[in-house]
């Protein structure tokens, strides 16, 4: 892959006499990548990892001190012909090891570069320890004396024996889980409420001294030494780390990716004793915390630790599996040189090493992968935040405009405005760089393309009637299954009440006596056969009433339909009381979507338009199927009413309830219904169903409709 460059420097001059020599304490490690033998140079001063190649480190080893620069090129060139570094590469090469301090003696280049060293240092320390500010770290202990009085525990927890241990750990955790899994997946929705943040900080940082041990202790395992633990503070919030990049030394691949796979395998550990622990108790402060370190050391550890496009355990684990060390880095280079290269047409650039054209696609398949996740991770936590605390959430954001939109472009443009690459090529990557942004301005702050605005929707019947219990009872009988088509007046449930049963037959035995005591009325007077036929006429009187209440307990369908009645079957045997709901019949050859919308939605929509906007509808679940829809009506009144439950922020919907309504549950701002019909619904739509409508009104730049809709789901949920 590398191409031919001049074998000769004019800067070889200053190099050539020069006797220097590699600093003694340097530890030189070998390791081989993708088949190819590569050197690994450490200072142990430092904790920094040097990659050479086996032709520089040739040269390298043969600078004693003695040795002229000169010689030594010449005798590489001797021994490998074509393969040897060129004069140019050995400068370089020289200048990076006199600038690390990696070089004794006579050294190569002059005496200023020491203040360059000197002070390059002293800002890689500063940066590392501040984190650029956002990732702080403060060494705090030596855990080597530690590690190595428990190196046998370590040894025990990684090697075989370990692992079963632990896999049995995780199936009994899994077991316990998942049979409970929907009951675990709805306390996710207060998980970042005030009060179980702190519960949520506290596991996080333990779980996170718990990982950051399992590193060390697998370092220590395997073979290698760690000597810094300290706390990093990561927006201020405390957060335990190790040095384990003595593991970067081993010349086993697998035990490199044990060491960063060591992180997870104990964070694990907790959350399948946690998942046990959880399972078998109830509601609660322990509940409570065996949730929270589920959460904490399964989920986010898949999302974050795992995840190779982030920079934490799984991006080392990739690196290693793939044996492309420095992945990031160098990917991120090898997309900087094809641009350069390939777009602003730099001709003489020197390609980065690669093996071949596969590690070359693996290189730039991964800059394009993870800059665009990264940024989606970060977008989404401030959602997140923003929409549980606003303030916060504004000031994460206002940072990450800075930090991932602001900082980028200032490189971006200083490179291409002052890079001595581009030196003859700078009015061509101008113009590019320039038509480019035109082009992405255009696309989306410019062209107008389709608006769309969304919002949730419950499917409902045109015409549906309420089905009620008359008379208080037990159900003794349901008649009808749920999604069951039933005529008029067919009975659905049988309620049993033994008081009115018992009532009616009181109040058919008085009406025997009446009529036995009318009929001996007969052959007495007839002021007597008055006096019987009235009260004969006031016991069946009383008996049809009594006969009305236990009919009653025979609940029929009003209209022919269909009974819509999801838990009914869940409600044999339980007393019900007069009035309460038990299920509906709903005509389902005529169905209905209802939605509702905000104000700021609702004006968008409709206010100052001469056209109907149009309408899509999704159904959950089958989000590749596409309604067609129109607008049926809308209220131009807004009330602080909720349609349905489904569509309520606690039941995972997008409307906002009013936390401070005790009496009945209102919405937090006015709601506006709306109202659709489709042509041919009934192939997908089912009542009660909830949809997601796409509402489309003329045409907006991408730009705008983006702020909007942030804007509208911001006032969503907070009104003011």
């Amino acid at each position: 892959m590398a191409q031919p460059h001049q074998t000769f420097s004019d800067q070889w001059y200053r190099v050539a006499e020069t006797t220097p020599e590699l600093s003694p304490h340097l530890d030189v490690l070998r390791q081989v990548y993708r088949g190819d033998v590569w050197y690994i140079v450490k200072n142990p001063a430092t904790d920094q990892f040097y990659r050479f190649n086996p032709a520089a480190y040739m040269f390298l080893g043969m600078l004693s001190g003695q040795t002229t620069v000169d010689d030594a090129w010449e005798a590489c060139n001797a021994q490998l012909g074509d393969d040897a570094p060129t004069q140019r590469e050995c400068i370089e090469l020289l200048g990076k090891l006199q600038l690390f301090g990696l070089l004794r003696g006579q050294l190569p280049l002059e005496v200023d570069m020491l203040k360059e060293r000197s002070h390059d240092i002293r800002k890689r320390h500063f940066e590392q320890l501040t984190g650029k500010f956002v990732f702080m770290t403060l060494p705090l202990i030596n855990p080597e004396p530690f590690l190595r009085r428990f190196e046998n525990v370590g040894r025990f927890l990684f090697s075989r024996w370990g692992f079963a241990i632990w896999l049995t750990l995780m199936i009994a955790g899994l077991v316990r889980l998942l049979p409970r899994l929907d009951e675990f997946g709805s306390n996710f929705n207060g998980i970042l409420d005030p009060g179980n943040l702190i519960w949520l900080s506290v596991i996080f940082i333990v779980l996170k001294g718990v990982h950051e041990f399992s590193h060390a202790f697998s370092c220590k395992a395997y073979g290698g030494r760690v000597t810094e633990m300290g706390i990093m503070l990561m927006l201020f919030l405390p957060i335990p780390y190790c040095n384990a990049t003595d593991s970067w030394g081993f010349a086993e691949k697998w035990k490199r990716i044990g060491v960063a796979a060591a992180g997870m395998y104990g964070e694990f550990v907790i959350a399948a004793i946690a998942a046990i622990v959880w399972s078998a108790t109830e509601p609660g402060v322990v509940h409570t915390i065996a949730f929270n370190t589920i959460f904490i050391a399964s989920i986010t550890t898949l999302l974050f630790n795992l995840n190779p496009l982030l920079r934490y355990d799984g991006y080392y684990m990739l690196s290693d599996g793939l044996e492309i060390p420095n992945l990031a880095n160098r990917s991120y280079e090898m997309l900087k040189h094809l641009i350069c290269k390939k777009i602003y047409g730099v001709k003489e650039m020197r390609d980065p090493h690669v093996k071949d054209r596969t590690e070359q696609s693996l290189l730039v398949t991964y800059a394009l992968c993870s800059m665009p996740y990264r940024l989606l991770i970060v977008t989404g936590i401030i959602v997140a935040v923003t929409y549980r605390y606003p303030v916060v959430g504004i000031v994460l954001a206002v940072m990450g405009i800075i930090m991932w939109l602001f900082f980028p472009l200032g490189k971006g443009l200083t490179f291409i405005l002052t890079s001595p690459i581009l030196h003859q090529v700078r009015p061509r990557a101008l113009l590019i760089t320039g038509a480019a942004s035109l082009a992405v301005i255009l696309v989306f702050g410019v062209i107008p393309w389709p608006a769309h605005s969304y919002a949730d929707g419950i499917v409902e019947p045109r015409h549906r009637v309420v089905l009620r219990a008359s008379e208080p009872g037990f159900i003794d009988q349901i008649v009808a299954a749920p999604g069951q088509t039933v005529a008029v007046n067919q009975p659905v449930i049988f309620l049993r009440n033994d008081q009115r049963q018992s009532e009616l037959a009181q109040a058919e035995a008085e009406l025997n006596i009446q009529r036995l005591r009318r009929d001996l009325a007969k052959s007495q007077s007839e002021v007597d056969y008055k006096i019987a036929e009235q009260q004969l006429e006031a016991a069946q009187r009383s008996y049809n009433a009594a006969a009305t209440h236990v009919e009653r307990l025979t609940l029929a369908a009003p209209v022919a339909g269909q009974l819509v009645a999801p838990d009914l079957e869940n409600l044999e045997g339980s007393f019900v009381d007069v009035g309460q709901e038990l299920g509906r019949i709903a005509t389902l050859d005529d169905l209905i979507i209802k939605t509702t919308v905000d104000q700021h939605r609702y004006d968008w929509l409709f206010v100052g338009r001469d056209d109907t906007p149009r309408a899509e509808i999704r159904v959950r679940g089958q989000a590749g199927r596409v309604v067609k829809a129109t607008i049926e009506r809308y209220n131009p009144a807004g009330k602080n009413q909720l349609i349905a439950p489904q569509l309520s922020t606690t039941a995972g919907g997008e409307v906002t309830m009013d936390p401070t309504s005790q009496d009945q549950p209102r919405t937090l701002r006015p709601q506006y219904v709306i109202t659709l019909k489709t042509a041919d619904s009934r192939s997908i739509l089912t009542p009660g169903a909830r949809v997601r409508v796409q509402f489309t009104n003329g045409s907006e730049p991408l730009l705008f409709g983006w702020s909007r809709r942030i804007y509208q789901s911001f006032l969503q949920k907070f009104p003011w």
